[in-house]
């Protein structure tokens, strides 16, 4: 794509970025519809000096990622209905200079549960930081009925007076999960990943085969409690239709088109690299 005077930009802020796939889909798709547009990624914390040079800069979207999805909302003239309810956005759009919040994690968590009948039903979510809000917040409107478990209470006991939701520690999580009897797992936790790659929270032994388990992370592709629950028969979720799901509906934001599922697929499974 040639970059000239009239190129828009685009980007994603936060830290760190080094594995965001973000500028791959988005680049992907300018260039499949020939938008003289490009996605760049901007490894900060300073959420004042990011608004200030979209506006300055006449930048027209930005991607959110932590530690700013909460610090950028004082900044925004709009914040949609449920990215208020929830607390964070996660994309902003420049509207001539009216900056408008969303939130496109909500859309990628309930593209993931699309089919599942989670309306009274148990669901076990672990975690309670950013990423377990978003799903307390989808498990929550969809009618689960949800149960906390997390390292430190504090904020588990948090989370779960806005959902409604029972709570506890990790702490013998395979007894715990025995007493709940959960319909859905859900992890939301870092353990999987990263320097956590080859653990998991969950015993292998407590998971039954009419469970469901919805694992967020999507590097590497099948977690320990992935390869466990499919050991054990269970229907299995990576984290990779969430990240496409809210991709999908951020270019749909910025760039007004659809974003073609099989191109966004592949741009998702060529760029990404598993850390070993």
């Amino acid at each position: 794509m040639l970059i000239n005077t009239k190129t828009k930009l685009c980007g994603i802020i936060g830290y760190p970025l080094e594995h965001s796939l973000s500028p791959a889909i988005h680049n992907v798709l300018a260039e499949y519809y020939k938008i003289n547009a490009v996605f760049l990624a901007f490894p900060i914390l300073d959420a004042k000096g990011a608004i200030a040079a979209m506006k300055s800069l006449g930048i027209i979207e930005w991607t959110i990622t932590m530690p700013l999805k909460e610090k950028v909302i004082p900044y925004l003239d709009v914040i949609e209905r449920q990215s208020k309810e929830l607390g964070n956005v996660n994309t902003i759009i420049n509207q001539n200079g009216k900056l408008k919040g969303y939130n496109t994690d909500i859309d990628g968590i309930r593209l993931s549960l699309k089919g599942l009948r989670i309306k009274n039903k148990p669901v076990l979510l672990l975690g309670a930081g950013g990423a377990a809000k978003t799903v307390a917040y989808v498990v929550y409107k969809a009618g689960g009925k949800l149960h906390i478990l997390n390292r430190d209470l504090i904020l588990a006991r948090k989370l779960a007076k806005l959902y409604q939701a029972k709570y506890g520690d990790l702490q013998d999580v395979g007894h715990k999960i025995k007493e709940i009897n959960p319909y859905l797992i859900i992890n939301a936790t870092p353990v999987g990943m990263g320097k956590l790659r080859g653990k998991s929270l969950v015993p292998k032994g407590a998971l039954q085969s009419n469970m469901i388990i919805f694992d967020l992370i999507y590097n590497p592709k099948e977690t320990k409690l992935i390869k466990d629950a499919k050991s054990r028969q269970c229907r299995t979720i990576n984290g990779r239709t969430m990240f496409l799901g809210q991709a999908a509906r951020q270019f749909k934001l910025w760039s007004g088109l659809p974003a073609p599922w099989k191109i966004i697929e592949h741009a998702f499974d060529i760029n990404l690299k598993e850390v070993k």
